[in-house]
């Protein structure tokens, strides 16, 4: 998702999205760019607008007087405010099979986006029963939702080889998102420090465009300390209880001390089990065996404060 300054404004009572850019077809798909004022003061505003409000009825959730104090009433949305993806039951639902996704979605033979079997077997047996599925990062797992018939899915990539990739032989009314980094590496890893006032709106952009909370959200791009923040943010804004979704951080078993900060608000239901306590300082990358992904769910006593706090200290931190 781009940030244009030009396109945002400085005001601090309030923070205009302007749905502008280039829209193209990529596959039958629509990609999305929104811009707005990338100084940290509008960007952070948006964010308590965009995915920090509080459901209605929900307990400890941002109040919206806090969030009019704070950040500023915002604007009404514009006529072409994109609404959630639609969920549509486009195919009957059934298990993953890999040598069958092989043949007929284009799952790839041999892995490229670094999934091991443990890893697509918690994915496999969450898509099955989850009726939205939100993805930071796409690739395999976006191939195993295709398969399985997930109903609605939204997902968000730096690199627009991924997607192209990713989103064949997807419905049409699954909505795919290009983030804008400036340069990228491999693994979309953004080299250009010059676009770094960009970078914040890759966590949270795309979820400010989908105005339902989604079953399963996961994070297997880039930002992903700062990514799980926001999707926490975003489902207790668009309603969800704690157990009612689930958020999963992938290559976690690798990179505790790097992943680790968000423990303090979640806590492990599948796959990896981190290990009790605060993480020690350790390499940021290790390699572990077995599973990678964790899934996690939002402890009962954490807030919203909290969760917005973490996206603010890990905004711009790659991961």
């Amino acid at each position: 998702m781009a940030g244009d300054p030009s396109c945002g404004t400085r005001d601090a009572s309030r923070v205009v999205w302007v749905v502008c850019g280039l829209a193209f077809v990529l596959t039958a798909t629509v990609f999305h760019s929104a811009t707005l004022s990338t100084s940290s003061g509008p960007v952070r505003k948006s964010v308590h607008t965009a995915i920090g409000q509080r459901a209605p009825g929900r307990a400890a959730r941002l109040s919206g007087r806090e969030l009019e104090t704070r950040a500023g009433r915002p604007p009404p949305r514009p006529a072409v405010w994109p609404t959630a993806a639609a969920s549509v039951a486009w195919r009957e639902r059934r298990p993953f099979d890999k040598a069958a996704a092989i043949t007929e979605v284009g799952y790839p033979a041999k892995s490229s986006g670094g999934l091991v079997d443990e890893d697509r077997a918690v994915l496999a047996r969450w898509y099955i029963k989850a009726d939205s599925v939100f993805e930071i990062g796409i690739g395999e797992s976006t191939k195993i939702a295709i398969f399985v018939g997930v109903p609605r899915l939204t997902g968000v990539d730096g690199a627009l080889e991924w997607i192209g990739m990713a989103s064949q032989g997807a419905p049409s009314h699954y909505r795919f998102h290009w983030a804008d980094l400036g340069k990228i590496a491999e693994w979309s890893n953004p080299t250009d420090t010059a676009a770094r006032p960009k970078w914040p709106m890759y966590s949270f952009g795309a979820l400010a465009a989908e105005s339902a909370g989604f079953d399963f959200y996961l994070v297997d791009g880039r930002f992903r300390v700062a990514s799980a923040a926001a999707c926490f943010l975003h489902a207790a804004r668009t309603g969800k209880q704690p157990d009612e979704f689930a958020v999963a951080i992938h290559d976690f078993s690798d990179r505790v001390p790097t992943y680790g900060p968000i423990l303090a608000l979640t806590y492990s239901v599948d796959g990896f089990k981190p290990p009790p306590g605060k993480p020690a300082p350790a390499p940021a990358h290790t390699r572990s065996s077995g599973v990678k992904l964790v899934v996690l769910r939002r402890k009962q006593d954490a807030t919203d404060e909290q969760f917005l706090a973490l996206w603010e200290k890990y905004k711009v931190e790659i991961g």
